[in-house]
């Protein structure tokens, strides 16, 4: 029987929008046809997922690349880094570029108009051009290049058709509020990086029509931001989703009390470096207290409703089958991009 036939993965705990619990989930055709205690065995392949857990496909929203492949290094990074991520569970992805000039931008558009997934690949969504890292008025660091800065031009020419889908900048660019109006008027979801500890500046990105927010908490910047009431004023707010690397580093006591009051159930999505969005999760667990729910919600429906897909990150009857197995330790056992199989720890799914 190959992966295209009908698929049952039995006794997992079955991630759902309403919660989770242990059942059983169909596949036929490459879309979830059944869920519930017990579906239709009939013409499938049944897996067996007792004691772990089955999760939506993991939305990759900054991957610069993996296992030390870049999504700058040509030839076809996409493809190369598009064919690893399977085995870190991520089924869709954001290519991330770092500081980009135009013309790296414009390269990699037309990188992304070329690729086409082949089997076993995770699926690039458009582009996320991550903006200047440093501030260039923050104190003690070093002005942010020209390639750091939004391109001349871009706010007009970006949107998610052509290929850009996320923007992030800075709170103190030059020109941040028009430029996140413009971008988010076209479409682009607009992250702020709070490298910068003003409060009036962030909460001005915010009205413009910045959504997300990218944070890097620190002993220094942590503290900044709590007295500040920037980071309390971030977590409260409905319409923003908060985004951070989950390095395995625990952040400082007063952002992760902030976080774990807020943010943890509901809005949080977690960032990974190059080790994997399934490293990342799994550290919410082990070093932030975050439950298992909770940690696999911060890289399925979260990314999925911070980047406006309404009908990815989750498992519903009718969705597209990215599925991720994980055993009882959220190990990727295997991974399946719109029901064929993409990777196998073993498990003999194919």
């Amino acid at each position: 029987m190959t992966n295209q036939d009908g698929l049952v993965i039995s006794g997992a705990r079955i991630l759902t929008p309403g919660g989770s619990a242990v059942g059983e989930l169909r596949v036929d055709r490459g879309r979830i046809t059944a869920i519930g205690d017990a579906v239709e065995h009939t013409e499938a392949l049944v897996l067996d997922g007792s004691g772990g857990y089955l999760s939506p496909g993991f939305i990759d929203i900054q991957a610069s690349g993996v296992a030390g492949h870049g999504i700058a290094d040509p030839p076809a990074a996409i493809s190369t880094v598009a064919a690893q991520l399977p085995r870190h569970g991520v089924t869709t992805f954001l290519p991330t570029l770092i500081s980009p000039d135009a013309s790296t931008v414009q390269d990699a558009l037309a990188m992304l108009s070329r690729h086409r997934p082949g089997p076993g690949m995770a699926v690039p969504l458009g582009l996320h051009l991550d903006g200047p890292r440093t501030s260039p008025t923050a104190a003690g660091k070093p002005p942010a290049s020209r390639a750091g800065h939004l391109p001349d031009g871009g706010a007009d020419l970006w949107n998610p058709r052509q290929g850009v889908r996320l923007v992030t900048v800075t709170s103190d660019t030059a020109n941040a509020d028009l430029t996140i109006e413009a971008l988010s008027g076209r479409g682009v979801v607009v992250s702020v990086d709070l490298t910068r500890d003003d409060h009036d500046r962030a909460k001005g990105a915010f009205a413009a029509g910045a959504t997300l927010v990218a944070v890097r908490i620190d002993r220094t910047t942590a503290s900044t931001h709590r007295r500040l009431g920037l980071l309390d004023d971030v977590l409260a707010d409905e319409r923003i989703w908060t985004s951070s690397v989950v390095n395995g580093r625990p952040v400082h006591p007063a952002a992760a009390d902030a976080a774990a009051r807020t943010v943890a159930p509901r809005r949080f999505i977690a960032l990974s470096d190059r080790s994997g969005l399934d490293q990342a999760m799994r550290n919410l667990v082990s070093v932030e207290g975050f439950s298992p729910d909770e940690a696999i919600r911060s890289v399925t429906i979260n990314p999925a409703l911070a980047l406006r897909l309404n009908h990815q990150g989750r498992l519903e009857v009718g969705t597209k089958a990215d599925l991720v197995l994980l055993d009882d330790a959220l190990r990727v056992r295997a991974t399946w991009i719109a029901g064929r199989l993409a990777f196998d720890d073993g498990l003999g799914a194919c």
